[in-house]
This record gives structure tokens, C-alpha cells and sequence, in this order.
């Protein structure tokens, strides 16, 4: 994968699908996008939804949808604006949240539309669907994440209370029990005496409930070390790994952390994180590990499943 600005990178626009019962893979039906970088995908519970992403340095807007039963392609017309990475399936629409807005995609209509104006934003961390709202988190330039509300229902959007999280690093949004969950990916991390000259641990993350607008506090982790920063939501609650060292698991119920051994593995960094719903496979990134020396980008080690 690589970024945007790019020169002189001819990116594939083939696809390919992972059987993880089965353990093999399947090339899709050619689409028709032209190959780049970054498409943001969605699905809907039927299709796939794959717009926009980067090439030769400039963003698009343009699109498809994917149907895995018929293995076949449609374009989408192009949107009315740049697709944000941060995206959600309310059920009928696909949302795109930027800073101040976004757009929405309609399968069923076959067309796009321009979102209200919200609370602007400098940038937008994560985002996640409560059933009845989008909610986003991000920054205004604060110490504080800053969280704002869209409603589909009526077009219109509020900013919730103040979190008292810290908008240092970033954070994993889960949606769970009718309550949004911001974990941490370094939940033991202190801030090293530069705030405070006796360093203090930073918070973990923080709970809100969208029914009262109200916040509560994540317990720090204690002797658990966390190897990724991102992570992935799974039958256990949310699992860091990147496929080295043992992982971190947050408990969502329980809120409560604990680490998870692994076997040994080569060591990777930036690893993508995909729940299949019984394992948790990691694909992709560097085979230069974080701490290591490299002339350059080495190919990353072979895919490597764990079960939690």
C-alpha cells in the first residue's frame, strides 16, 4: 500500500477474495476502476462499495459496488466531493464524515447527497454507527478528543459533552451494549514528566453514553504491553496485535485489561487487523519491525491467524 503524491507507481486494479474456512484465495471479476491507492471500501451486508483513493498524486471520486454472489461490478456515479476514509452502513445509506460535513451514498437510489454543515473539526480519528446517529471523533486544535453527532433522520448534527480523553495518539471506537467505547492503543503509556514533572499515565480511553450525553473513565492497564496501535473488535472485546509479541485484550464488559500470549512470529510493523468472526488475521505491512534498521521497505512476513 502506499500514500498519497506518489510518482511513478502503477497500482493493480485487480481484487482478490480469502476464504478462511477454506484457506485459499480467489481472484475477483475485473471492475471498472482503474487501479490506486487508498480506496475506501464499505459494506452493506451485500455488496462492496469501493470509492475513491489516490492516483498519480490526486484524489478521486469515482466508485463501484461489488456483488460477492454474482461476482460481478457496477460503477457509481461520481461523488459530489472527495470520500473521507471515516465511513459507516447505516443500513441504507453509506456515510462519508469529514471535517464539517461529508457526504452520503444510497445504493437503493443510485445516488449521493451533501450532508449538513457541522461543527468544524481539524481532522477526524474514527467514527461509528449507534443505530441512530454517526458519531465522530477528532480534534479542534485542543488536549481533548472532541465528539459530534450526525443524525440521517433529520440532517442535522450536535457536539456532545466534553470527554476528558486525550487526543494524544488515538484511539479504537466501538460501538457495544448502547454505549461508544475509545480504547487506547497504549493503555499503560505516561506522559514522560513533560506535562506534569512527576509523569502521570495517561488516560486509557472513556466510555460515552449517547442516551445521557455522559462520560466515565477506562481503567489503566496494569503490566500489559500493547505492540499495535490499531486494533481489532472481536468475540473477546477489543484485541491489539500486530502479529508480534503477545497481544493486549480490553475487555468491554468487564472493562477490565489482560494480555493474551502468542506464539513467535517474524516481525512486521503495520499490520492490518481483520476479525473473521473466530480468528483475527493479520495481513500486510513492513517485514522491517519498528525498532530495527532497514535500507528500505522489506516485503512483510505471510499472514499469521490467532484465536483469542
Amino acid at each position: 500500500m502506499g500514500g498519497a503524491g506518489e510518482v511513478g507507481v502503477e497500482w493493480p486494479s485487480e481484487g482478490g477474495a480469502y476464504d478462511p474456512v477454506a484457506g485459499r484465495w480467489r481472484v475477483l471479476a475485473q471492475g471498472p476502476l482503474a487501479g490506486r491507492s487508498h480506496p475506501v471500501l464499505v459494506w452493506t451486508g451485500r455488496n462492496v462499495l469501493v470509492v475513491g483513493g489516490y492516483q498519480g498524486g490526486g484524489r478521486l471520486k469515482d466508485g463501484a459496488a461489488y456483488d460477492l454472489g454474482s461476482d460481478s461490478w457496477v460503477g457509481l456515479p461520481d461523488a459530489p466531493a472527495v470520500p473521507s476514509e471515516h465511513a459507516v452502513w447505516t443500513g441504507s445509506e453509506a456515510v462519508f464524515v469529514s471535517p464539517g460535513g461529508g457526504i452520503a451514498y444510497d445504493p437503493a437510489k443510485g445516488g449521493w447527497r451533501t450532508l449538513a454543515k457541522g461543527p468544524r473539526l481539524r481532522w477526524i480519528e474514527d467514527v461509528v454507527w449507534t443505530g441512530s446517529e454517526v458519531i465522530a471523533f477528532g480534534s479542534d486544535g485542543g488536549h481533548e478528543l472532541v465528539g459530534v453527532a450526525y443524525s440521517p433522520a433529520d440532517d442535522r448534527w450536535r457536539r456532545l459533552s466534553a470527554s476528558g480523553v486525550s487526543a494524544d495518539l488515538g484511539h479504537v471506537v466501538v460501538w457495544d451494549s448502547g454505549l461508544v467505547f475509545l480504547v487506547s492503543p497504549y493503555p499503560d503509556r505516561v506522559d514522560g514528566g513533560e506535562v506534569n514533572p512527576f509523569p502521570e499515565a495517561l488516560d486509557p480511553g472513556g466510555v460515552y453514553d449517547p442516551a445521557n450525553d455522559r462520560w466515565s473513565a477506562l481503567p489503566v492497564a496494569e503490566g500489559v504491553a500493547v505492540s499495535s496501535a490499531t486494533g481489532a473488535v472481536t468475540g473477546k472485546g477489543v484485541v491489539f496485535w500486530d502479529g508480534v509479541g503477545d497481544a493486549a485484550v480490553f475487555d468491554l464488559e468487564g472493562r477490565r485489561w489482560s494480555a493474551l500470549k502468542t506464539p513467535r512470529q517474524e516481525e512486521r510493523d503495520g499490520g492490518v487487523p481483520v476479525w473473521t468472526g473466530s480468528e483475527l488475521i493479520i495481513w500486510g505491512g513492513d517485514g522491517c519491525g519498528p525498532l530495527a534498521k532497514c535500507a528500505g521497505p522489506i516485503p512483510p512476513p505471510d499472514p499469521v491467524a490467532l484465536t483469542p
